[in-house]
């Protein structure tokens, strides 16, 4: 029986659009998939330029070029001639939309000092060839009027007359003369109720205007994805300097040194531990980062259970200048030969490799 694919919750891409970037001409509308999205496409059908695009939107990696440049990217047979009649500047390569799951709905809502947010609300995204960028979440006036509801807690029956208001700036008249009609009724408590919706509502003249201001950007900016580009393998440096790698900022590290910085990330270490002066706080936390590593990396490639280690301590043993022993053996009875793994090496070597063992050990088993 096939397993349901992974819950996901946050911000998710749903969609993306590009338009006059390399290839693509006309606006080319693509759907993101809830689980998985493959690109399948003849060699120069667009793929590259797809993810390239999406990279550039809100790029994660250094190494890769990360804004658009008309000159370079524009289509080149319509460079010229849209260039005499249009400001480039201003044409949108590419915009995206992310639905923000419910789950995120009430902590964002307090991000942008909005009461409440609509189920299913969505995230447009944009940037132009200038390079600038817009983020905003935009509402109908009955998604806010509805959010509002949602705090103030009047009859849904008193609603009727506001959510078909053309705009925000009705809704106060209208929950003048609702008042006016609860009260002339007998219907003092709904008549409270619906009163403090104009209070309420102010808050939510940015959103379905959808002109974003600077607490909404930011609130947004902080919860959408940003987009990862790779081409090639990143090659983890043989040596590094971890004082010298923790001193800079992340936007000037280079492709080998944001391999190591995310090498340390995945391990679930910020760093630090490592160059503190103890050698012995530093030994412990390095041998536990190198454990805790290679379980991960067993965890995510263990194809199956009865695997034997004879390749990989093939290669221990050649590395090492160890004789070798039953390679055959399962991996999980490798940690009962250790006297015989060690057996040739001299007391220094040994020292240098006691962790090695360890690790093999650990992961293995």
């Amino acid at each position: 029986m096939s397993q349901a694919p992974p819950t996901l919750t946050g911000v998710l891409l749903e969609s993306i659009k590009i338009r006059r970037f390399r290839n693509f001409v006309d606006p080319a509308p693509i759907s993101i998939e809830p689980d998985v999205t493959a690109l399948v496409g003849k060699t120069e059908s667009g793929k590259s330029t797809l993810l390239h695009a999406l990279f550039r939107l809100n790029p994660a990696n250094n190494g890769y070029k990360r804004t658009f440049d008309a000159t370079e990217d524009y289509p080149r047979w319509r460079l010229t001639p849209d260039r005499r009649n249009e400001n480039l500047s201003d044409i949108l390569p590419i915009s995206a939309t992310f639905i923000v799951e419910d789950s995120e709905l009430t902590e964002l809502a307090a991000a942008m000092g909005v009461p409440a947010l609509p189920s299913g609300s969505r995230c447009q995204m944009i940037r132009d060839y200038e390079n600038r960028s817009g983020i905003w979440i935009r509402l109908t006036v009955e998604q806010a009027v509805r959010c509002c509801a949602s705090v103030v807690g009047p009859e849904d029956a008193d609603l009727k007359p506001l959510v078909t208001a053309s705009s925000l700036q009705e809704i106060p008249g209208l929950v003048k003369q609702v008042v006016t009609d609860l009260e002339a009724s007998g219907e003092t408590a709904r008549a409270a109720a619906i009163k403090k919706l104009p209070a309420q509502i102010k808050h939510y003249e940015t959103l379905v205007s959808g002109a974003a201001n600077d607490e909404h950007r930011k609130a947004l900016l902080a919860r959408v994805p940003k987009f990862f580009y790779f081409s090639n393998y990143a090659i983890l440096p043989g040596a590094i300097n971890l004082t010298d790698l923790l001193a800079k900022d992340e936007d000037d590290l280079n492709e080998s040194e944001q391999t190591a910085l995310a090498l340390l990330r995945f391990a679930g270490v910020s760093g630090e531990e490592f160059v503190d002066s103890d050698i012995e706080s530093r030994k412990a936390e390095l041998e536990a980062a190198a454990i805790d590593l290679s379980r991960q990396v067993f965890e995510y490639w263990k194809q199956n259970e009865d695997l034997t280690s004879e390749r990989l301590l093939s290669r221990v043993n050649v590395a090492l200048g160890v004789e070798s022993f039953d390679h055959g053996l399962p991996a999980a009875q490798v940690a009962g030969h250790r006297d015989e793994f060690f057996k040739d090496l001299d007391g220094k070597t040994l020292d240098r490799f006691e962790a090695l063992f360890v690790l093999l050990n650990a992961t293995l088993s």
